[in-house]
């Protein structure tokens, strides 16, 4: 038997009243006065035996109410039999941060110190895991159980081949991941739960993963944090807030002038950061043009880049000066690079190409440049099929005549590689053409029925959930209720796996069917968008159709969101090619296959063959890396996080005391087992027969 409140047992002390109260003897009550006796003086009476206690019974039950009350308040436990074994060992999780931050300093060798001295006092009936965290976790050990010495030995050698990375601080999901660990190992485990965390826990950190999450009952976390002395806590940020802007004037360098795209960037500070002045220019480059500026603690401020020097068209890292971390004092650029997509079209259907009633005319005016993507539209004579060559977009927008061997030969070699054909049924003949682009899928093709010359169908359905269709997932932008179409056809296919319908008309009549064929796929439409079959073309929905059926063949018309490391680079190759990192180290990567870069800088990605081509990519620290100030305890809380009493806030904490360890241990064994209820129940027992066996004494007194 264990106590959680020892000091409660000295009550038992008061066992003593009763007794003492027992062998008080009272005179007695009753006295009858003797004439005869009235003139004799009283005599004291010499006493011939010691006092004995009476009722024996009674002051036992007594002794044993004040006994039981000091024991219950002392709140018992027993660390016998099952409880006891379970209660010898713990569950330990430990998430070390590796994150760009703790690269300032001597925060990583401190911190790995601090992980060290946890796994060397755990024991052999303790359960330990151990992992290193940044945008992701990475298990060091896991193991349920082992000696100490293999544990310490292994937890050691992969701590001496780690270093802090490049990647943000996702804590949230480091933390998740700890307390799936707890989830794994046996649930009847009766020892304490602990989940240690030890980082600079800067408060830039991700916790949106604790937000989906309850947290278990049993589990406490204790907070480990590396801190810097205040001298150097503090830390300048450089953040790229915008990848090209307005185009400027003409900016004089020299003797020369020429055009540049603004980018914009944003320098801010920390509340304990001393430095209050910057520089910011351009790496590698002594001579050109500096832009110092003054910027007070825990400020912010946005900054035009500097212009480059002429000729200066390659990747490109602009660096931040004047700060003591330089982790995250670089941004990098990527030269402006908008990727070329061939359409390839029918000479036949572009005839007229400024006459209204065209679908060329249409087609020509919504494939416009954008700063990402650079459509080049060329129309085909029947001699022209047999040059095509690589990946890009078929065209045929109906009414140039039907399709020779030549050009639906043209057409399966760019599917095969992975490019779009968008063909629009024009009539009965298309049957042959449909089938012989979808490898032999049978086709019926047959005008709809007009009621009258005014009638018109309209977009009943839309599957917005398929990446064809990506710009309409908002319901807003899926209103058709203005387009209406003129003449349609009613096209009926085979069901096969590679078919899909996704969009109707109201009248139930397929209106868009996409057939995937390998790595390419074919949009069929029933109705054209030139004024003849719809309204489609004169509508605000056809700009974003078009450019949303090249970027799920992944033509993008937009820039490159920001890219961090851990981030699988955008360009998915269609053929083999390489990754040639910012140190010049080359991947070759399968066609297929995804780079995650490990760190920013510039990367080039080649893909080589028939579509061969280049495009460079800028991966920046990740946002919120640079925000070093301490998270307070509080966010954690307010995420339901329970905190241990006892805060490792100092730098180099030494593991938990085995004296609190144990109290830990008593209070979670004492929770589960409320041995003080059944103290109660015993002494409310007693009380009662201590009143029963009261009033029968008065009673036999009263009679005798």
């Amino acid at each position: 038997m264990s106590w959680l409140f020892p000091l409660y047992l000295a009550g038992a002390a008061a066992v003593i009243a009763p007794i003492l109260l027992h062998l008080r003897r009272q005179p007695p009550q009753d006295r009858l006065a003797f004439s005869s006796l009235m003139f004799l003086e009283e005599s004291k009476r010499q006493p011939t035996r010691r006092r004995r206690l009476e009722n024996w019974l009674l002051l036992l039950v007594r002794c044993l109410i004040l006994i039981l009350l000091a024991i219950m308040f002392a709140r018992p436990f027993s660390r016998s039999t099952e409880a006891a074994a379970a209660a010898e060992g713990e569950s330990v999780v430990v998430l070390l941060d590796a994150s760009a931050s703790m690269q300032r300093a001597d925060l990583w060798p401190r911190a790995v110190a601090v992980v060290r001295s946890l796994v060397a006092a755990s024991g052999a009936e303790d359960r330990v895991a151990v992992a290193v965290f940044d945008s992701e976790v990475d298990w060091l050990w896991a193991a349920d159980e082992s000696l100490p010495e293999a544990r310490r030995a292994a937890v050691t050698a992969a701590l001496d081949q780690r270093q802090p990375g490049w990647g943000g601080t996702d804590l949230g999901q480091a933390m998740v991941a700890g307390l799936e660990i707890f989830g794994r190992w046996d649930s009847g485990y009766g020892g304490a739960r602990r989940l240690v965390v030890v980082s600079d826990f800067q408060e830039g950190a991700n916790l949106a993963a604790l937000q989906k999450v309850a947290w278990p009952a049993g589990v406490t976390m204790e907070r480990k944090v590396i801190a810097l002395e205040e001298a150097d806590a503090g830390n300048l940020t450089l953040e790229l807030i915008s990848g090209r802007g307005d185009e400027e004037t003409e900016l004089q360098t020299g003797a020369s002038a020429r055009a540049d795209a603004v980018r914009r960037v944003r320098v801010s500070s920390t509340r304990e950061t001393q430095q209050t002045d910057f520089e910011l220019g351009w790496e590698n480059d002594a001579g050109g043009v500096k832009v110092q500026g003054y910027l007070p603690p825990g400020g912010r401020r946005v900054v035009k880049m500097p212009p480059r020097g002429l000729g200066e068209t390659g990747p490109s890292t602009l660096l931040l000066s004047g700060d003591s971390h330089a982790f995250d004092n670089r941004v990098h650029v990527a030269p402006e690079q908008p990727r070329e997509v061939k359409v390839w079209i029918a000479a036949a259907a572009l005839n007229g190409l400024d006459e209204a009633a065209s679908p060329g005319y249409y087609l020509k005016r919504v494939l416009q440049p954008t700063p990402a993507l650079r459509p080049v539209l060329e129309a085909l004579t029947r001699a022209d099929w047999a040059k095509v060559n690589g990946t890009g977009v078929v065209v045929n927008a109906g009414g140039g005549g039907r399709m020779d061997e030549e050009e639906i030969t043209a057409w399966q070699k760019v599917l095969s590689r992975g490019g779009l054909g968008i063909y629009v049924v024009d009539g009965p003949g298309a049957e042959s053409e449909l089938k012989a682009l979808t490898g032999g899928m049978t086709w019926t093709v047959k005008k709809a029925e007009r009621q009258s010359q005014e009638s018109y169908a309209m977009m009943g359905e839309l599957d917005a959930k398929d990446e064809l269709l990506t710009p309409f997932a908002d319901a807003r932008l899926r209103d058709f209720t203005k387009v209406r179409f003129w003449n349609h056809r009613v096209v009926t296919v085979a069901e096969d796996e590679g078919v899909k319908v996704l969009g109707k008309f109201d009248n139930g009549d397929p209106a868009l069917i996409a057939v995937r064929r390998g790595q390419g796929t074919l949009l069929i439409l029933t109705s054209g968008w030139h004024p003849a079959d719809s309204q489609l073309a004169l509508s605000t929905k056809f700009v974003p159709l078009w450019f949303g059926w090249l970027a799920a063949v992944g033509y993008e018309y937009e820039e490159t969101a920001a890219l961090v490391p851990g981030q699988a680079l955008p360009w998915l190759l269609k053929a083999d090619g390489a990754v040639t990192d910012p140190k010049g180290e080359t991947t070759v990567l399968k066609a297929g296959e995804r780079f995650i870069p490990k760190q920013p800088g510039v990367y080039r990605v080649s893909q080589s063959g028939v579509d061969a081509e280049s495009r460079w990519f800028a991966v920046q620290l990740s946002a919120g890396e640079g925000r070093v100030a301490v998270l307070p305890e509080e966010r954690l809380k307010e995420l339901g996080v329970s905190l241990a009493e006892v805060d490792g806030a100092m730098a180099g904490t030494e593991a938990m005391s085995e004296e609190l360890r144990l109290r830990l241990d008593g209070l979670d064994t004492e929770a589960k087992q409320r041995l003080w209820l059944w103290f109660l129940l015993a002494v409310l027992g007693l009380v009662v027969a201590e009143s029963l066996l009261s009033a029968r004494r008065i009673r036999e007194r009263v009679h005798a």
